[in-house]
């Protein structure tokens, strides 16, 4: 590699480089390696900004990193590029990359194949004077879609890059490559240590990124606070207005959640079917019923109503999707399994709520990277469990005696 491009990294930086270091080596067109080294398997990947990105630099992800090379883009430079999703005609959940149609550029390159015609397409791609007729698709460049809070919003890989790239005064955008070891594994954190010293490239955690753009930026303002009472008892109901979209959430607070201890938390997000219409095709209602009584019976916690991007979903969408098979309809229109990685939006509420350490109320446990960069840390996961019975049930029978109904909750009868 030419040694231009890198530079060796002095053994008292450590283990990972600050930043605003990596912010300097992608500003001069160097690479780094980004790691997310509290997932449950360490992954990272090699970055170089598009604005900067070569031939060699391709080269050297094909035969030293092992990887795929994808152009990670912004959504608005998506957007005015006119680039479309990948076999989709909606665009994916939170937690999957939004892969869109390969390109490459109109001019300038001979068959699109060589690494040549390859980084020329990319520095094409993030170049603000290039637009939509720049471009042809399909081609041979495999660009991502990163989500507009980036980090703030999905600690990806495709998010965190394209941050460090406009936080290094480059075009946003860069070009991303996965780290293998050389029999084809993942490289995790030691071998990203040892690749790292190797090649002279900085290693730098996304956990850091997270927290270097926390301290700047905020992705919801609270509007409303009010106290709502409810079925399981009386709860604290704060609202808050995402400043990327139209999107509004609540969280429901129980108790002083502000005095750091652990705090028993639930997030979510928004089921049309489940939530209001109690749908045996979901469990989302019976789910929510049975967090806010835990939260309830322990006195202290928030349940984290999360409304996702509507992507253009309406009642009608919600509608047909519940009722279809759960497993077969279109994941953007059936409730998310969120989880705090994938929303920082939420991450940024818990934390506007005071709390800082979370017992996470959830029947599908795993260990969630990214929340150290939020301020944020699990304790502990804490299964749902079914709701209790009601505790307006003999109010229930009575209404239902007077006005001849039958009643039932989420499917059961109320005797049930």
């Amino acid at each position: 590699m030419d040694p231009g491009y890198i530079r060796p990294m002095p053994p008292e930086t450590g283990v990972f480089s600050p930043v605003t270091a990596a912010l300097d080596d992608l500003a001069a067109g160097r690479m780094i390696v980004l790691a997310f080294e509290d997932m449950p398997y360490d992954v990272g990947e090699v970055i170089v900004a598009a604005a900067h990105v070569t031939a060699e630099h391709l080269a050297f992800m094909a035969r030293r990193a092992g990887g795929t090379a994808y152009l990670a883009l912004s959504a608005e430079r998506c957007d005015e590029l006119g680039l479309a999703l990948m076999g989709r005609d909606r665009p994916p959940a939170l937690d999957e990359l939004a892969y869109m149609l390969t390109i490459t550029a109109r001019h300038g390159v001979t068959t699109g194949f060589s690494r040549a015609d390859q980084a020329h397409t990319m520095r094409v791609a993030v170049d603000p004077r290039s637009g939509p007729t720049d471009l042809v698709s399909p081609g041979e460049v495999r660009p991502l879609r990163a989500r507009r809070g980036g980090v703030l919003e999905r600690a990806g890989f495709t998010e965190a890059s394209v941050d460090l790239t406009r936080l290094a005064g480059v075009a946003p955008g860069a070009v991303i490559c996965d780290v293998n070891n050389e029999d084809g594994s993942t490289a995790m954190l030691d071998d990203l240590v040892a690749f790292s010293r190797e090649h002279g490239i900085k290693l730098v955690s996304a956990t850091d990124v997270i927290a270097h753009r926390r301290r700047f930026d905020q992705l919801v303002e609270r509007v409303v606070s009010t106290a709502i009472p409810t079925t399981f008892g009386e709860f604290t109901a704060v609202g808050y207005r995402s400043v990327l979209g139209r999107e509004h959430h609540v969280a429901l607070v129980k108790g002083d959640v502000s005095d750091g201890r652990d705090v028993l938390v639930r997030v979510h997000s928004r089921c049309l079917a489940g939530d209001v219409f109690h749908t045996l095709r979901c469990d989302c209602g019976t789910q929510l019923d049975a967090a806010l009584a835990r939260i309830q019976e322990a006195e202290r916690g928030v349940l984290l109503y999360f409304v996702p991007e509507s992507r253009g979903l309406d009642l009608l969408d919600a509608l047909q999707a519940a009722g279809g098979d759960a497993e077969d309809a279109p994941r953007a229109m059936l409730p998310e399994r969120t989880e705090l990685r994938e929303y920082g939006i939420g991450a940024q509420i818990l934390r506007d709520l005071g709390v800082r350490s979370i017992r996470l109320l959830t029947d599908n446990p795993k260990h969630i990277p990214g929340l150290e960069g939020y301020g944020l840390t699990i304790s502990e996961t804490v299964p749902i469990g079914r709701a209790p019975d009601r505790p307006d049930a003999a109010e229930l029978r009575a209404q239902a005696q007077r006005t001849g109904l039958t009643v039932h909750h989420q499917g059961v009868d109320v005797d049930r």
